[in-house]
Protein backbone atom coordinates (compact mmCIF):
# COMPACT_ATOMS: atom_id res chain seq x y z
CA UNK A 1 0.00 0.00 0.00
CA UNK A 2 1.22 3.62 -1.11
CA UNK A 3 0.46 6.75 1.57
CA UNK A 4 -0.88 9.21 -0.07
CA UNK A 5 -0.04 12.72 -0.18
CA UNK A 6 -0.21 15.09 2.72
CA UNK A 7 -2.65 12.36 3.70
CA UNK A 8 -2.66 9.72 6.41
CA UNK A 9 -4.68 7.56 4.65
CA UNK A 10 -3.51 4.46 2.23
CA UNK A 11 -4.21 5.05 -1.40
CA UNK A 12 -4.46 1.92 -2.93
CA UNK A 13 -2.54 1.48 -6.56
CA UNK A 14 -6.03 0.45 -8.52
CA UNK A 15 -8.27 3.14 -6.60
CA UNK A 16 -5.52 5.77 -8.61
CA UNK A 17 -6.29 4.31 -11.82
CA UNK A 18 -10.12 4.69 -11.73
CA UNK A 19 -10.61 8.46 -10.91
CA UNK A 20 -11.07 9.00 -14.97
CA UNK A 21 -12.66 7.16 -17.89
CA UNK A 22 -11.03 5.40 -20.48
CA UNK A 23 -10.99 7.00 -24.33
CA UNK A 24 -12.87 3.69 -25.39
CA UNK A 25 -15.28 5.11 -22.65
CA UNK A 26 -15.83 8.42 -24.39
CA UNK A 27 -16.02 7.38 -27.67
CA UNK A 28 -18.73 4.75 -26.66
CA UNK A 29 -21.24 7.83 -24.79
CA UNK A 30 -20.02 10.32 -27.99
CA UNK A 31 -21.28 7.79 -30.31
CA UNK A 32 -24.37 7.02 -28.14
CA UNK A 33 -25.15 11.05 -28.29
CA UNK A 34 -24.55 11.49 -31.81
CA UNK A 35 -26.99 8.85 -32.79
CA UNK A 36 -29.71 10.35 -30.48
CA UNK A 37 -28.81 13.46 -31.89
CA UNK A 38 -29.53 12.40 -35.81
CA UNK A 39 -32.62 10.80 -35.24
CA UNK A 40 -33.64 13.68 -33.74
CA UNK A 41 -32.88 15.71 -36.21
CA UNK A 42 -34.84 13.78 -38.30
CA UNK A 43 -37.72 14.12 -36.48
CA UNK A 44 -37.68 17.39 -36.44
CA UNK A 45 -36.73 17.86 -40.37
CA UNK A 46 -40.38 15.84 -40.92
CA UNK A 47 -42.34 17.78 -38.56
CA UNK A 48 -41.30 21.20 -40.63
CA UNK A 49 -41.68 19.44 -43.51
CA UNK A 50 -45.62 18.01 -42.64
CA UNK A 51 -46.12 22.09 -41.35
CA UNK A 52 -45.36 23.18 -44.57
CA UNK A 53 -47.95 20.96 -46.33
CA UNK A 54 -50.19 21.81 -44.03
CA UNK A 55 -49.94 25.55 -44.33
CA UNK A 56 -50.08 24.54 -48.19
CA UNK A 57 -53.75 23.25 -47.91
CA UNK A 58 -55.30 25.56 -45.72
CA UNK A 59 -54.32 28.63 -48.00
CA UNK A 60 -55.74 26.35 -51.14
CA UNK A 61 -59.09 25.75 -48.63
CA UNK A 62 -58.56 30.02 -47.82
CA UNK A 63 -58.53 30.42 -51.45
CA UNK A 64 -61.30 28.18 -52.69
CA UNK A 65 -63.70 30.03 -49.82
CA UNK A 66 -62.18 33.06 -51.57
CA UNK A 67 -63.18 32.14 -54.48
CA UNK A 68 -66.75 30.97 -53.60
CA UNK A 69 -67.55 34.37 -52.02
CA UNK A 70 -66.43 36.11 -55.32
CA UNK A 71 -68.71 33.91 -57.76
CA UNK A 72 -72.18 34.74 -55.42
CA UNK A 73 -71.49 38.27 -55.36
CA UNK A 74 -71.31 38.01 -59.33
CA UNK A 75 -74.57 37.55 -61.26
CA UNK A 76 -74.54 35.86 -63.63
CA UNK A 77 -72.17 33.54 -61.10
CA UNK A 78 -68.71 32.91 -62.34
CA UNK A 79 -64.99 32.41 -60.99
CA UNK A 80 -62.61 34.98 -61.62
CA UNK A 81 -59.85 34.67 -64.69
CA UNK A 82 -57.18 35.28 -61.96
CA UNK A 83 -56.59 34.97 -58.77
CA UNK A 84 -55.81 38.11 -58.61
CA UNK A 85 -59.05 39.53 -58.70
CA UNK A 86 -59.97 38.44 -55.32
CA UNK A 87 -57.37 40.83 -53.77
CA UNK A 88 -58.63 43.56 -55.58
CA UNK A 89 -62.30 42.72 -54.49
CA UNK A 90 -61.55 42.69 -51.35
CA UNK A 91 -62.53 39.11 -50.70
CA UNK A 92 -58.70 38.26 -49.18
CA UNK A 93 -56.54 40.37 -48.00
CA UNK A 94 -53.52 39.09 -50.36
CA UNK A 95 -52.74 35.92 -52.43
CA UNK A 96 -50.99 33.23 -50.12
CA UNK A 97 -47.68 32.26 -50.98
CA UNK A 98 -45.60 29.22 -50.16
CA UNK A 99 -44.17 28.37 -47.41
CA UNK A 100 -40.78 27.93 -48.36
CA UNK A 101 -41.31 31.24 -50.31
CA UNK A 102 -42.97 33.53 -47.89
CA UNK A 103 -39.41 35.91 -47.89
CA UNK A 104 -40.23 36.64 -51.73
CA UNK A 105 -42.99 39.02 -52.79
CA UNK A 106 -45.13 38.11 -55.50
CA UNK A 107 -44.39 34.40 -56.15
CA UNK A 108 -47.18 32.00 -56.37
CA UNK A 109 -45.01 29.48 -58.60
CA UNK A 110 -46.01 26.65 -56.07
CA UNK A 111 -49.63 27.43 -56.46
CA UNK A 112 -51.98 27.60 -59.69
CA UNK A 113 -55.28 28.25 -60.04
CA UNK A 114 -56.48 27.70 -63.42
CA UNK A 115 -60.01 28.74 -64.17
CA UNK A 116 -61.53 26.02 -66.76
CA UNK A 117 -65.28 27.56 -67.63
CA UNK A 118 -67.04 30.24 -66.11
CA UNK A 119 -68.33 27.63 -63.37
CA UNK A 120 -65.61 25.39 -62.76
CA UNK A 121 -61.62 25.87 -61.30
CA UNK A 122 -58.68 23.60 -60.05
CA UNK A 123 -56.73 25.03 -57.01
CA UNK A 124 -53.20 22.86 -57.22
CA UNK A 125 -49.79 22.88 -54.94
CA UNK A 126 -47.29 20.72 -54.94
CA UNK A 127 -46.47 19.19 -51.21
CA UNK A 128 -43.20 18.03 -50.30
CA UNK A 129 -44.26 14.64 -48.45
CA UNK A 130 -44.67 11.91 -50.93
CA UNK A 131 -46.55 9.62 -48.86
CA UNK A 132 -49.52 12.08 -47.79
CA UNK A 133 -52.57 10.53 -48.55
CA UNK A 134 -54.53 13.58 -50.13
CA UNK A 135 -51.38 13.88 -52.13
CA UNK A 136 -52.28 13.19 -55.99
CA UNK A 137 -49.94 12.31 -59.27
CA UNK A 138 -46.47 13.54 -59.12
CA UNK A 139 -45.59 17.73 -59.07
CA UNK A 140 -43.73 18.58 -62.10
CA UNK A 141 -40.22 17.52 -63.40
CA UNK A 142 -37.75 19.47 -61.26
CA UNK A 143 -40.11 19.21 -57.93
CA UNK A 144 -40.38 16.00 -55.75
CA UNK A 145 -43.38 15.14 -54.01
CA UNK A 146 -47.58 14.67 -54.63
CA UNK A 147 -50.10 17.38 -56.22
CA UNK A 148 -52.56 18.11 -53.88
CA UNK A 149 -56.10 19.32 -56.15
CA UNK A 150 -59.21 21.62 -54.68
CA UNK A 151 -61.88 21.70 -57.18
CA UNK A 152 -65.24 23.74 -57.54
CA UNK A 153 -67.02 22.87 -54.69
Amino acid sequence: MLWGQGSLLPVNAAMKRARGFTLLELLVVIGLIALIMSFSVSSYSKAQLKSRDLARKNDLKQMQKALELYKNDLDPQTYPVSEYSLVTGEYIKEVPVDPRERGYDGSWVDYDYTQISASTYTLTACLEDRNDDEGGADCAAGSRGKLYTLTEP
